[in-house]
């Protein structure tokens, strides 16, 4: 950590009282380069050590961001730049090829109307020499759903430099559709609703509902479902793996669950005429469905040669 207050060893406060609080105040901008020794010094004088802060400062930089800030580094094919000349409204130049010789050659795009949609300059398409001052900016590339090309400025054409955040460097690890990054303008409320609600795999759910009929297990609950799915290939015909599946899930609506949604139902069982048909009483309670329950478990297991779970 690079200390700028009184303490002994520190930058001093001399720095901050002349301005020097960020990477940026170290940069010349018309220069495309870093302060010089003898620029900071008549900056920040009479403060001393001022060579060897600065080169503490530089030296902490990663090696990626002292190349993409050094001057000679050469911007690759597809970075986008806005061009303000005297005489016409602010064009967008794209940088799209770079030749062997290092003269790059960029198309020109214009804003249409108040929106943030790019066209391309009909007429004087591609240029090699801007005609005004350049700055990076972000573009964003898409297309719909319709396989339409769209090209929209980010953020009004503002320059990095400005930003707050690159839009290109920041996302959301692993909240794609496929697990991949989603960068910062790849940001909709369809994927805050996704980030808010947390991941339920059918495992889960399925857990949950016994859960509530039986909680004296849930581990055990979790792993008998999921051995009773794997066994699910072996039935000998879809319509045993379906009921299988089915009432796995405790798919099985009772009387009491009916009634609970505001159906007007009977709820005593008709096959033991007891007086309430819940979920507990369909899978253990009721002797005329455990007949039935132990029936399908030697079934099973004569279909398969295994034990149902």
């Amino acid at each position: 950590m690079l200390m700028a207050d009184s303490s002994p060893g520190s930058f001093g406060r001399t720095w901050v009282e002349r301005g020097v609080v960020r990477l940026r105040d170290m940069w010349n901008e018309p220069t495309g380069n870093w302060y010089s020794d003898v620029e900071m010094e008549e900056r920040l004088k009479p403060s001393r050590f001022i060579r060897d802060r600065r080169l503490q400062v530089l030296d902490a930089l990663p090696e990626e961001w002292r190349l993409i800030l050094s001057p000679w580094q050469v911007n690759p094919p597809g970075t986008w730049y806005s061009m303000q000349t005297r005489d016409t409204e602010p064009l967008f130049l794209k940088q799209v090829t770079m030749p062997p010789d290092g003269e790059p050659r960029f198309q020109q795009w214009k804003q249409e109307g108040m929106e943030e949609k790019l066209v391309v300059c009909e007429g004087e398409e591609f240029i090699k020499f801007p005609r005004g001052a350049m700055k990076e900016i972000r573009v964003k590339e898409v297309v719909d759903e319709e396989g339409n090309w769209k090209v929209r400025l980010w953020n009004q054409g503002t320059p990095i430099s400005s930003l707050r955040v690159d839009p290109n460097q920041w996302g959301w690890r692993g909240r794609g559709a496929k697990g991949e990054m989603v960068l910062l303008d790849g940001f909709s409320l369809q994927l805050a609703y996704e980030v808010q609600t947390p991941d339920r795999s059918p495992l889960m759910a399925a857990t949950e509902r016994w859960r509530r009929v039986y909680s004296e297990d849930i581990e055990g609950i979790s792993k008998a479902l999921q051995r009773c799915w794997e066994q699910l290939a072996e039935a000998p015909y879809p319509k045993a793996a379906a009921l299988l599946w089915v009432t796995s899930l405790l798919a099985t609506p009772s009387a009491v669950s009916l009634l609970s949604r505001g159906l007007k139902i009977e709820t005593q069982c008709k096959r033991c005429l007891w007086a309430f048909e819940s979920t507990m009483h369909i899978w253990w309670d009721c002797p005329a469905l455990r007949r039935i329950w132990e029936w399908w478990a030697r079934q099973w297991k004569e279909w398969t040669g295994e034990t149902l779970v």
